[in-house]
């Protein structure tokens, strides 16, 4: 999966489970430290998936962060600003394991967030642009 990508629907439904129990679904994504990602889940319409999310470094194993819904049939966001450049695993599975099938679906988001901020700062009471600041620069 790559950042800002139209979301991708996923359900808990183990098909190689023959009660579909035992579900997890994970996705891969490549991560730059100082940069902030937000994973997001969605129930879809009628659904009562409601999910945790996990965050795993690139050997699968070590958490590095988590959140999961509050109550069944809410969306799940994490947050989170990468201490490291490299692969990270998500790992996302129904809060209530009992709770299985293909109508228990939900939206999947990956999203990095880039912070805009206006080029202006504050010199006592006046507010200058910060082409004031680079010589040469014309306004």
């Amino acid at each position: 999966m790559t950042f800002n990508d139209p979301v991708k629907t996923h359900n808990i439904c183990n098909p190689l489970n023959p009660d579909y129990f035992d579900d997890e679904d994970w996705i891969k994504i490549s991560v730059r430290a100082g940069r902030t990602y937000k994973i997001t889940t969605a129930p879809l319409s009628g659904s009562p998936a409601s999910l945790a999310l996990d965050l795993y470094a690139d050997d699968g194993v070590t958490l590095l962060a988590s959140a999961s819904a509050d109550n069944l049939a809410e969306p799940t966001n994490l947050l989170w600003t990468a201490d490291r450049t490299g692969l990270v695993y998500i790992r996302m599975e129904n809060i209530d394991r009992n709770i299985v099938g293909e109508d228990v679906a939900y939206n999947v988001g990956v999203y990095e967030l880039v912070l805009y901020m206006p080029l202006s700062y504050k010199n006592q009471s006046n507010f200058h642009s910060f082409e004031n600041l680079i010589p040469g620069i014309q306004h």
